[in-house]
């Protein structure tokens, strides 16, 4: 019979070694996109059922109750094995605005992972969630011109070379319950920003794996805390492949 086992150290590992060095992996630059239409969230995505209701604590801005709703559908979603589907990311995309609202810096990543799932989210009006939602208009990826941003190992003109970030918090991936049950195993790697804070912003999939194991990964992978990479002595932004091994034994 097989078993399972969360553990980053034993069944569960983390390559924190960035592929663009292993493997000489490049930023991809994202796709260029129509100039935005400005369309409130509800008439981008059906907000019915539960997720109607964060929708309606978020309106009101009752921000710990969404919170706490919210993040419980995306990790219920993805148990059930709806990583993929447009609910999922709706889901995702309520959780970062409830973390904003909260004041939490994570709501920035759960904002471009949603985006990542469902690209429409880029057109989003978050007007009506007052500041939680200007905040995320503000981090939106795809209305940002694309950055010089160096990659561990590179020698910048100053002649320093930058070296690599060291994860120092964060919970370890959990498998979920359809990927264990169906026996997926396999490597999700992801490319993402980690900032001069530490923290991690643009997430995207570049290789998944099915059945919630995307969207359990990023919603982990966002809580995840960092000393940043250096050059010199100083932080600097890089980006950077995370590789989460699933392993059944």
């Amino acid at each position: 019979m097989k078993t399972w086992c969360a553990s980053v150290v034993f069944c569960l590992a983390f390559s924190l070694i960035p592929l663009a060095v292993a493997q000489k992996a490049e930023p991809q630059t994202p796709p260029t996109l129509p100039t935005r239409t400005a369309t409130p969230l509800a008439e981008l995505v059906p907000l019915t059922g539960d997720l109607g209701g964060v929708h309606k604590l978020l309106l009101k801005q009752q921000w710990r109750r969404a919170r706490l709703m919210a993040a419980s559908l995306v990790w219920g979603m993805a148990e059930q094995g709806e990583g993929e589907s447009v609910q999922a990311a709706t889901a995702l995309a309520l959780l970062a605005l409830a973390e904003a609202g909260s004041g939490d810096p994570t709501a920035i990543c759960y904002w471009h992972a949603a985006q990542g799932f469902y690209n429409d989210f880029y057109q989003a009006d978050l007007t009506a969630y007052g500041t939680a939602g200007a905040l995320l208009e503000a981090s939106n990826s795809r209305m940002q011109p694309i950055e010089e941003i160096a990659h561990v190992g590179d020698r910048l003109p100053t002649g320093e070379t930058v070296a690599p970030p060291e994860r120092i918090t964060g919970p370890a991936v959990e498998y979920t319950h359809k990927a264990r049950s169906a026996g997926v195993t396999g490597v999700i790697i992801t490319e993402l920003i980690i900032g001069e804070d530490g923290r991690i912003s643009h997430p995207r999939v570049l290789k998944g794996l099915p059945l919630g194991l995307e969207l359990r990964n990023l919603s982990t992978l966002c809580k995840w805390r960092f000393k940043p990479a250096t050059s010199g002595g100083k932080p600097v932004k890089v980006y950077y492949n995370l590789v989460t091994n699933f392993a059944l034994k």
